[in-house]
């Protein structure tokens, strides 16, 4: 893989298919599916880039579990380089000054391999990993976990095992993960700024937190598809590739950091909402998928079956210049806004404009909120405490995405936009999105007087509740 940057190409020199990716865009758009990114590379050179409003090529986004891949990738690296002696070394002898709870033969025997494989044998689930943003010392948590089955004996998906080899290759290297990272990985493929975050105790996550753009992840998919090599320059260990990209537990398809598809012979990257690298070695191919997506892995599979697969030919196909010209046109179109004529606002929006509205307890964690009219255009400023953020509403379909340094628990240094409508000239019904992130909330009030009913929905989980609010 000879290239510091993308080189682009048309799809037929490639040997795919334009008409196939021209039908994706118009699928995804037809189905008002809620993509960020789309990108296709084969053979080290972009046929597809399409962006989704508001998102464009700099968007960094949270990659979520992407980033074990990422850990995975270190600690091959870290191996190779002597810093881990084996993946059999016991974890708990980089911590000897740690005094652990629940200390036992089982405990003593998980090894680096267990937590990479997820069969630690600790009991913890995925539903326990935010402890490791919210504890104060949150590797003596993940420690202190019970041990629940025989290390190596069973795969249960749970983040906290590659906070643990975070803390590890911390250990080992005398590095955070994330300057471990910048230092063998970022760098040397040329990606620029990267934030990955960290516990309080300064420990990178090592299983999520991890923002990149989406050319860099595609770059990090074509550093696998290259045997890990990149400039001919070997990052990574051929070898650890190797290991990687295979099943590591027995009666699953993860391999260490990764899920393999065997019925399509895909490695996959892949994180909460949506967010992918689909890597399908036999074709010299890479997609990167970014998105707020219910269903992912079917919304996937439906388009790598139906349009990317078939589009796929051995050797470069005739070029198709109107078909291909249309397909950039069309890529471009859908990083554009497309705006519809402002409604007039009803009567009710200019009589609450300005009021502040005080909320009951709730899982947002927000406070209060209070609408301003400003013409024929709506503001929401939100509050979470003292945290305070003021958003356009867009009642024009077009996001007008601001930074928030921090709103509670739906925003830390993250870009938020609204859009929404009225209904009925009572209900203001809205979508807030945090632009850097998969989630996106459904968002309903309903004025009655002195008091509005907020209901709100988490549009990825499901989960949401209905919150009475009162004039302050």
């Amino acid at each position: 893989m000879a290239l510091h940057d993308w080189l682009i190409s048309t799809p037929e020199a490639q040997g795919v298919d334009s008409q196939k990716l021209l039908d994706l865009l118009d699928y995804a758009r037809a189905q008002r599916l809620n993509l960020h990114s789309l990108l296709i590379a084969r053979s080290g050179r972009l046929v597809l880039e399409a962006y989704f409003h508001p998102y464009h090529t700099d968007s960094q986004h949270d990659m979520r579990s992407i980033a074990k891949s990422v850990t995975a990738l270190l600690v091959g690296i870290a191996l190779h380089e002597g810093k881990l002696t084996s993946l059999d070394q016991p974890v708990l002898s980089f911590f000897p000054k740690r005094t652990v709870a629940h200390r036992d033969v089982r405990k003593e025997a998980m090894t680096l391999r267990h937590l990479l494989n997820m069969s630690s044998g600790l009991a913890l689930t995925d539903a326990d990993t935010w402890h490791c943003l919210t504890e104060a010392d949150a590797l003596q948590w993940a420690l202190d976990a019970p041990v629940e089955t025989e290390p190596g004996a069973q795969m249960v998906y749970s983040s906290a095992n590659y906070y643990l080899l975070s803390a590890v290759l911390q250990q080992a290297t005398g590095q955070t993960l994330a300057d471990y990272a910048q230092t063998k990985l970022f760098a040397p493929l040329g990606i620029g700024e990267v934030r990955w975050q960290s516990s309080q105790q300064g420990i990178t996550l090592g299983w999520g937190g991890l923002w990149l753009a989406s050319r860099d992840l595609a770059k990090l998919g074509a550093l696998i598809l290259a045997d890990g090599q990149w400039n001919s320059v070997q990052l990574v260990p051929k070898a650890w590739i190797d290991t990687i990209s295979r099943t590591q537990a027995e009666n699953t398809n993860y391999g260490f950091g990764c899920w393999l598809d065997a019925e399509r012979g895909a490695v996959i990257l892949s994180g909460y909402g949506g967010q992918f690298c689909c890597l399908l070695p036999g074709c010299d191919l890479v997609l990167v998928l970014t998105a707020g997506l219910r269903d992912p892995s079917s919304i996937l599979n439906h388009l790598m079956d139906t349009f990317v697969c078939p589009a796929l030919h051995l050797n470069s196909l005739p070029e198709n210049p109107e078909v291909a010209a249309e397909l950039v046109a069309r890529a471009a179109g859908l990083g554009r806004p497309q705006s519809r004529s402002l409604p007039p606002l009803p009567a009710l929006a200019v009589q609450i404009s300005g009021q502040r509205w005080q909320l009951d307890q709730n899982g947002l964690g927000l406070t209060a909120f209070t609408l301003t009219v400003q013409g024929s255009l709506l503001s929401l400023t939100l509050e979470a405490g003292e945290d305070r953020a003021v958003i356009p509403l867009a009642m024009d379909s077009v996001l007008r995405d601001v930074l928030v340094e921090r709103l509670g628990g739906m925003a830390d240094h993250d870009r938020m936009a609204a859009v929404g409508g009225w209904r009925e000239g009572r209900t203001l019904v809205m979508h807030w999105y945090s632009i850097n992130n998969p989630e996106y909330w459904g968002v309903a009030i309903t004025f009655e007087g002195q008091q509005a009913v907020l209901r709100w929905e988490d549009v990825l989980s499901g989960y949401g509740e209905t919150v009475t609010a009162r004039q302050a």
